[in-house]
């Protein structure tokens, strides 16, 4: 996927999705691997959280899903795990309250 703007690096690499990670999305689109390919050799999607994944994409437009989500990730992830988080931009149209100061406070109380 290009786009005018984006840089030629991999939104993959930029996620760190490195090879033979496993990969769960929280919530994200059904075309999530579509929009991350190329994927690197031997990356797995989970179909559930679970303490053997390596990195978790979440995707949210409500503080309070957020707030979930992470309290569920610090109990199921293992320490050196990735946490990534997606909300839709102002100019989207989608109702949040999200922003990235919500994501601070949240993420790094």
């Amino acid at each position: 996927m290009t786009a005018a703007g984006y840089s030629g690096t991999p939104l993959a690499q930029k996620l760190g999705i490195a090879e033979g990670l496993r990969v769960f999305v929280w919530d994200g689109p059904r075309e999530y691997r579509d929009l991350v390919a190329p994927l690197p050799a031997r990356v797995r999607f989970a179909k559930g959280l679970d303490s053997d994944v390596d990195l978790v994409h979440v995707f949210v437009t409500a503080r309070e899903r957020l707030d979930r989500a992470l309290r569920t990730l610090r109990q199921t992830l293992r320490p050196d795990g990735i946490v990534w988080v997606s909300w839709p931009k102002k100019a989207s149209g989608v109702r949040t309250d999200v922003t990235e100061d919500t994501i601070r406070a949240v993420a790094l109380p």
